[in-house]
Order: structure tokens, then sequence, then C-alpha cells
């Protein structure tokens, strides 16, 4: 009988902690005083639109917008006053290098990531009683009986959608550069 070797399967993004999954229903008027933490935060415009500061930069984000707020970077959001925007906000913690990609990026959200994003969005419910829209959470509440596997699926999928944006990013790079081979 032959020997068999096993391969380690490599992480190209591995997740150490979930700190909070919100879907917010803003009101049209609302405003945020601003945060700062040493972990990453994920925003995606699901309805609306959004001014987000980031630092000292100022950034209007519509419907399909994301942005990645990196460690300790003060950030703060409001509405425009003029639409009630619906937003998604993950804050996690990711030391990967792979991260790096992420940093000071705005990303459009294809439909691939919105399915993504709904299912941790999905699974979060399966295995947190923490609600989704309390702004001044500080820890999620584990609840009693989740499903099998939940927190695994919310972990797989988060970095999912990362990956998801990485190869994006690339596949982007390459149709433009053969765009402008074939000009």
């Amino acid at each position: 009988m032959a020997d068999y070797f096993g391969s380690v399967l490599k992480n190209e993004i591995v997740i150490g902690k979930l700190y909070t999954v919100h879907y917010f229903e803003f009101s049209s008027d609302y405003r945020f005083t601003g945060e700062r933490h040493n972990f990453w935060e994920f925003v995606y415009i699901d309805k609306g639109e959004v001014n987000v500061i980031c630092d000292n930069e100022s950034h209007m984000l519509k419907q399909g917008d994301a942005i990645f707020h990196k460690p300790d970077e003060w950030h703060n959001i409001h509405a425009n006053g003029v639409t009630a925007p619906n937003v998604v906000i993950v804050s996690f913690e990711c030391k990967s290098p792979a991260m790096e990609f992420f940093k000071d990026k705005i990303l459009k959200v294809g439909q691939n990531q919105k399915t993504i994003i709904s299912k941790i969005i999905s699974e979060y419910t399966n295995a947190f009683a923490t609600p989704f829209n309390d702004l001044y959470t500080n820890k999620l509440v584990r609840k009693q009986n989740p499903l099998i596997g939940a927190e695994q699926l919310l972990k797989m999928y988060l970095s999912e959608l990362l990956i998801s944006f990485m190869r994006n990013d690339i596949a982007d790079s390459q149709h433009s550069m053969i765009s402008v081979n074939n000009a």
C-alpha cells in the first residue's frame, strides 16, 4: 500500500474574533459621534447614501458601496439629511497580512458579495442573540441553542467575502491590462 502525505491547507485570511454584526435602518438625519478601536470594521451601504469620515477624509458612499476601517482609524458616519439609509456593519479581528489590501479601500459590492453578506447576517442570527440594531453592542451574547456550526459558517462567510473582494480586484486589474493591450 502506498504512503499518503496530507497537505496542510493555507489560510490567507484568519478571522480571530467577531465583535459586531449590525443592520441599521438609520433616519435621514442620523449622525454618529465617531469612534476608534483596534480591530477592522466593514461598512456596506444597502440603501441610500451616507457620509463616512475616516480620520480627516470624508467620503460620500451610495447604495452598493463598502468601506473598510483599519484598526485604530477614527471613523464616523452620518446620513445625508435627505434619504434614510440602511447600513450593514461588521467588525472583526484579523491580523493576516492579506488585510493590507483593505487599507483605505472603498469597494463596489457585486451580487456575489451581496449574497455572502446575506449569509453572514443569517448565520449571525443563528448563532447570537444580540440584536442587530443595538448601536452600543460591546459584547455578543451567544444563543442558548444555536444551530450547529453557525459560528463556524459565520467565520467562513466573512473570510469568503474578504477573499471575494481581493479576487475581484485582481480580475479587474487583469481585465484592464487586457483592454489596454487590445487598444
